[in-house]
């Protein structure tokens, strides 16, 4: 079952980074011809066909990538809890928690974000398109940072401040999940080296 488990949790986890990461891009239209991105759009393309053969669904939701990365987050949770011997029950606490997790999985994705820049700072002092991209990506949020924190200038203490409030947040999570339902929490917590 830990094998199964391993599988089907990392499957969801590559989808919902997928699917947040062409939102992202999406929505701050940024170059969308470039190598990453295109991977991004063969892996999430066939999906979001499907989405667009439903007319009430195509014209209701204008965040189509946002609304599958969820329904993944839904799916692995109700796998998590099935595989705890338990049918779950698909009521407004889960789909709270759900809501919750997802928002943990855009964390999680800034973070690597971040550190896969850095990482690719230090290693190759030259320019390459993947950094070009992922400066495009991080540029709104650090102006957000910016905006916050005026007199810090220099973009790495942004990116250390924003990786420093995500930890204290992750905790914050695991505390609100524990005041929703303490049962599925708990689960979501023992399974939290695939989350």
């Amino acid at each position: 079952m830990q094998f199964l488990n391993f599988i089907v949790l990392t499957v969801t986890q590559i989808y919902i980074f997928c699917f947040l990461l062409r939102e992202w891009i999406d929505f701050i239209k940024i170059c969308q011809y470039t190598y990453c991105f295109q991977m991004i759009v063969k892996i999430t393309d066939p999906i979001l066909k499907l989405i667009n053969k439903i007319p009430t669904l195509n014209n209701i939701l204008y965040f189509k990538s946002f609304f599958i990365a969820y329904i993944f987050t839904v799916l692995s949770i109700i796998f998590i809890i099935w595989t705890k011997d338990e049918f779950p029950k698909i009521n407004l606490s889960l789909l709270i928690i759900c809501f919750i997790q997802l928002l943990t999985y855009i964390g999680k994705l800034i973070f690597w974000v971040i550190l896969i820049q850095i990482n690719l700072k230090f290693f190759h002092k030259q320019n390459s398109d993947i950094n070009f991209i992922l400066n495009q990506i991080l540029e709104p949020l650090l102006y957000i940072v910016k905006n916050i924190f005026p007199f810090l200038n220099q973009v790495n203490f942004l990116k250390i401040i924003i990786i420093l409030v995500l930890f204290p947040l992750n905790f914050l999570k695991n505390d609100i999940l524990l005041l929703i339902d303490s049962r599925i929490a708990e689960y979501l917590l023992t399974n939290s080296n695939l989350l």
